[in-house]
């Protein structure tokens, strides 16, 4: 399945996966979603009354040229950032009706994404690192060290769990 996220052939696409989940349901759903960044005269207007649908246990690619506003989407889906008009649901919860820590939390229980740029706590070692999001979802610290050394391993990282980012 193809569906394109705007309509011109330089914007993002989003292709989804041809191995479908058994019951398709979406996961997230934007709605005539705008983004513009500036003011006056310097106002860019970099997503154009976005319509596009994530289906939950589907793989789903976001591609298209640089610039298009693929990060933007990604960045406004996740709660990084936020539409200047138009509607954001993320699993059936208005995007709206989450502010402050109840997006953190929502986010931090259901969002999942891997930053272009590393992004990492340059204070922290790499077990840490690893560590921050299974702390603010509530594991406890023991658990966390235990996963993070484990998840380390499992990606060829764990001669580095005590190094710091560069």
């Amino acid at each position: 399945m193809v569906s394109t996220v705007l309509p011109e052939s330089s914007k993002p696409t989003a292709i989804s996966s041809p191995f479908p989940a058994t019951t398709p349901s979406v996961g997230v759903a934007c709605r005539k979603l705008v983004k513009e960044f500036g003011d006056g005269a310097n106002r860019n207007r970099v997503l154009h009354e976005i319509d596009v649908e994530f289906y939950s246990n589907q793989l789903t690619l976001l591609v298209g040229p640089s610039g298009c506003g693929k990060t933007t989407l990604i960045s406004i889906v996740a709660g990084l950032l936020f539409p200047t008009s138009g509607d954001v649901d993320l699993f059936g919860t208005p995007q709206s009706q989450l502010k402050g820590g109840k997006l953190v939390r929502f986010r931090a229980q259901n969002v999942g994404f891997v930053f272009q740029q590393y992004n990492l706590l340059p204070a922290l070692t790499a077990t840490e690192n690893v560590c921050v999001p299974l702390l603010i979802q509530g594991v406890p610290r023991a658990k966390a060290l235990v996963t993070a050394a484990e998840m380390l391993d499992r990606v060829g990282l764990g001669s580095r769990a005590n190094a710091f980012p560069r």
